[in-house]
């Protein structure tokens, strides 16, 4: 007896049997530990779900850190980055993760990026640049980078810590200024200190005339002998000699350079 032949399956049911067999695998992949991560597609966009495993507490203090965290491939695509550096760039986790960091960087810090990956080291190498906000504005950070360990990668990534530096830059901007104010206080106190004793070595220096006694239009008269006079006047004979002496010089002191003659 011939048995009937099976009627192919329509495409529904094909649909639903590789649906399942990719749920099949999806959950296989889970259980042996192949997956860390699950992305959905819900309402809000897309969703990242992490596996709790013994890592746990390194993605928890990665997420809680007040720095940028971030794994990039060697063409600079961005495979992990927190949440933190997504807040500093001003763009949202889902649409950071999966770009290039160079879009982040001008042609110049691109350059420079560059050269310090390849001559980073197992040390690492730290460099200093401005990363562009999603709103335009320029956000001075530090990089600290080194490569990681591949693991069974097939291509080497690059661990990378971002420092925002805007608030170091204000202080060391005060700091800068505030020196500047200390400078001009000291040399405008020296300036004064300098002219104030100028002035009071002026002040205090001795009148050269009040040493001598003397006025500078006055003279020493010096007369010896008897003065006699008569209505014609004093006559040679019984004048006496009168003479005029100039006072005497001192080191502080000039004589007068007039000399006056009487009679």
């Amino acid at each position: 007896m011939k048995t009937a032949p099976r009627p192919k399956p329509s495409a529904e049911l094909s649909g639903l049997r590789a649906r399942l067999a990719e749920a099949d695998e999806t959950l296989r992949a889970i259980r042996t530990g192949e997956v860390d991560a699950v992305v959905t597609f819900g309402k809000a966009g897309l969703q990242v779900f992490t596996l709790q495993g013994a890592d746990h507490g390194y993605r928890a203090l990665i997420e809680s850190m007040n720095e940028g965290a971030l794994t990039l491939t060697k063409n600079k695509t961005i495979l992990y980055a927190n949440s933190y550096f997504a807040r500093l760039v001003k763009h949202p986790l889902q649409k950071v993760i999966g770009g290039s960091f160079r879009r982040f960087l001008s042609p110049k810090d691109r350059a420079s990026l560059q050269a310090v990956i390849i001559r980073a080291d197992r040390a690492g190498a730290k460099v200093q640049v401005q990363l562009k906000a999603g709103d335009g504005a320029l956000i001075a950070v530090q990089i600290s980078l080194r490569p990681l360990a591949a693991n069974g990668a097939k291509s080497a990534t690059i661990g990378m810590v971002v420092t925002d530096m805007t608030e170091a830059r204000r202080s060391e901007e005060m700091l800068r200024a505030l020196t500047h104010r200390v400078v001009q206080a000291q040399e405008a106190e020296r300036w004064r200190v300098r002219h104030a004793v100028a002035g009071d070595h002026k002040a205090g220096a001795p009148d050269q005339h009040e040493n001598s006694g003397h006025r500078p239009d006055q003279g020493a008269l010096a007369v010896s002998g008897p003065w006699h006079e008569s209505p014609a006047g004093p006559s040679a004979g019984n004048r006496p000699s009168t003479r005029w002496s100039a006072p005497r010089r001192s080191a502080t002191a000039r004589c007068p350079t007039a000399v006056c003659r009487r009679g």
